[in-house]
């Protein structure tokens, strides 16, 4: 759930959150598939812009943005 950092602290999944530390804040984009950022644990489709590829051997950050090849 996202909304802007001045309402955080009414919702209940911001116990526990230091909303004060903007360090900590994950910018987002308007879509996933329009989105630019990569290293995205919460990316639920793939980027229109990047080709979908699939290696079952590499674990990433999501299933859309695989992370790199161990060994290699």
């Amino acid at each position: 759930m996202g909304c802007a950092v001045e309402h955080a602290g009414a919702l209940v999944y911001a116990d526990q959150v230091d909303l004060d530390n903007r360090a900590a804040a994950i910018p987002i984009g308007s879509t996933c598939r329009l989105c630019l950022q990569e290293a995205c644990e919460q990316r639920v489709l793939p980027p229109l812009q990047h080709p979908l590829r699939i290696d079952a051997n590499v674990r990433g950050h999501s299933f859309y943005n695989p992370g790199r090849r161990r060994g290699g």
